[in-house]
């Protein structure tokens, strides 16, 4: 188990996260959530359109976006990703965040594309947890 530990912690290491987030609040706390767990490269962006403006500059291992924020939401910036016109590449992994727990609107995203939707108010292991799967699929077999 110590092993698992260790290579969890290099794995949460290597990760480069964009989290897109338009409560400043949940902002702070997903950044000390991530920092803490040891997620080694953490951006933020406040809103989609932020977030596609960074993209030109930062390329995130992983995206975590809030779902429903104005103008551009999470499905929006998800369909931008998948569709090759953010400046990533279309398969970034994307998890959403989200107090939706509507299971036809969850499968809606998933059909989109979303690699994992966690919902609020959700914990530090459900993430920890959901970052190390999308981080474990993402390296050369």
């Amino acid at each position: 188990h110590a092993d698992d530990a260790v290579m969890l912690r290099k794995l949460l290491n290597a990760q480069r996260i964009l989290f897109v987030e338009d409560d400043i609040s949940v902002r702070n706390l997903v950044r000390e959530l991530l920092t803490d767990i040891g997620v080694g490269d953490v951006s933020m962006a406040s809103s989609g359109q932020e977030a596609l403006d960074l993209m030109r500059t930062y390329t995130p291992s992983i995206v975590i976006s809030d779902w429903h924020m104005q103008p551009i939401d999470g499905l929006a910036l998800l369909k931008k990703v998948r569709s090759g016109q953010a400046r990533i590449p279309s398969q970034t992994p994307i998890i959403f965040l989200t107090s939706e727990n509507n299971a036809e609107k969850i499968h809606t995203v998933i059909r989109n594309g979303v690699d994992h939707v966690l919902v609020k108010p959700f914990n530090r292991s459900g993430v920890m947890r959901a970052i190390a799967r999308i981080a474990q699929q993402q390296r050369p077999h």
